[in-house]
């Protein structure tokens, strides 16, 4: 029986069609995996380059500092290191990706009148695509629809949140996030709830609502413990208690370094580099930093994140001047989680609130 023919191009043909289009460099002298390899591909993303000129790297001679070889190439950045590699991912003209995306979430929406109770699903269309594409009144109205499913599902409950402060809403999110009880939390929520007392400059609260919960298990947190210990810290260092923020940020970074290159959807290569600039290990911070947005270069959703933690950590290590480049960047980006209503509230960016620069990016511009 023949294999049904496959509906888009595997790995192999994808890098065929980057090199065709000059998209692709392949190294061919050894590279050590891991002193070498993220270290020349984030230079495309820091060293000033601009992104039309960023290319996905091909390894094919990996190394360790011993020597040893590895059978297996490395591809880094071969999804969306640049609009034009993303575009010939999507299978369209740069130009048309949105409109596929919008057949995509056609599909989605199709999908929810075929099963009308799936909550997830609905879960999924507001906060998981909507929200990103900061379409924020069809984002609320899904997210609405789920929780009259399921209501108190935190997933729903952290996007709808999430949606409102996005858009400057403080109240609303806070409505959410006080929703529920405290104790026993969802950890996504309770981090969304935590960022929210920033939002709103309650450092107490925020201190006060987060360590109890820190005193559970790992486990118990689903992934966000390092996120919130990273909100925790913030909090004591902007409440005044800097000894209180460096011991836990020291302790963080003690957990985290032998997770320095986990890639998943807890960011803890991210964290761990917010957690080095905010105790002064600045060379270290920075190379963290950069390696995080290489880590996460092949992910169109969750790169925005590495590449807004960089920009935090060039502020923190006095780089106003960088720091506002990699925000405007992101600003221009169709997936961007930069939104002027969060730059205006959070406290991260208050160093850089009398900038002119930073002053246009408020204004959307």
């Amino acid at each position: 029986m023949t294999a049904p023919a496959r509906g888009y191009p595997d790995l192999h043909a994808h890098l065929e069609a980057l090199k065709a289009q000059g998209l692709l460099l392949t190294i061919d002298e050894p590279i050590d995996k891991d002193s070498e390899l993220h270290a020349l591909v984030r230079w495309q993303f820091v060293g000033g380059i601009e992104e039309a000129e960023r290319k996905a790297f091909l390894f094919t001679n990996i190394v360790n500092a011993h020597g040893r070889k590895y059978a297996m190439p490395v591809v880094v950045g071969a999804i969306a290191a640049n609009r034009a590699i993303y575009s010939i991912g999507m299978g369209v003209p740069v130009e048309q990706i949105q409109a596929k995306w919008d057949h995509a979430l056609a599909d989605f929406m199709e999908a929810a009148k075929l099963d009308p109770r799936n909550a997830g699903l609905m879960t999924t269309i507001g906060g998981e695509t909507l929200l990103n594409m900061r379409r924020y009144a069809d984002a609320h109205d899904w997210l609405s629809r789920s929780l009259a499913i399921a209501p108190g599902d935190g997933l729903a409950l952290s996007y709808q949140a999430a949606t409102f402060q996005s858009e400057g809403r403080l109240p609303e999110a806070a409505a959410v996030v006080d929703s529920m009880p405290l104790a026993g939390m969802d950890g996504g929520l309770l981090a969304i709830r935590i960022y929210q007392r920033l939002l709103e400059r309650n450092y107490k609260a925020a201190i006060a609502e987060v360590e109890p919960a820190l005193r559970q298990p790992e486990d118990a947190l689903n992934g966000f413990g390092p996120q919130l210990r990273a909100l925790l810290g913030k909090a004591q260092r902007w409440s005044g208690d800097t000894a209180a923020a460096d011991a836990t940020f020291h302790a963080l970074i003690d957990d985290l370094t032998p997770r320095a290159a986990r890639v998943d959807d807890t960011f803890m290569p991210v964290t761990l580099a917010i957690a080095q600039a905010y105790v002064g290990e600045a060379d270290a911070a920075r190379a963290q930093a950069q390696r995080a947005v290489t880590l996460y270069a092949n992910d169109a959703n969750l790169i925005p994140n590495a590449e807004v933690g960089l920009a935090e950590v060039l502020l923190v290590l006095g780089d106003r001047d960088a720091a506002i480049a990699h925000l405007q960047m992101q600003a221009r980006g169709t997936n961007s989680i930069v939104t002027p209503a969060l730059l205006r509230l959070d406290p991260i960016w208050d160093a850089l609130r009398s900038d002119p620069r930073f002053q246009a990016l408020l204004a959307g511009k």
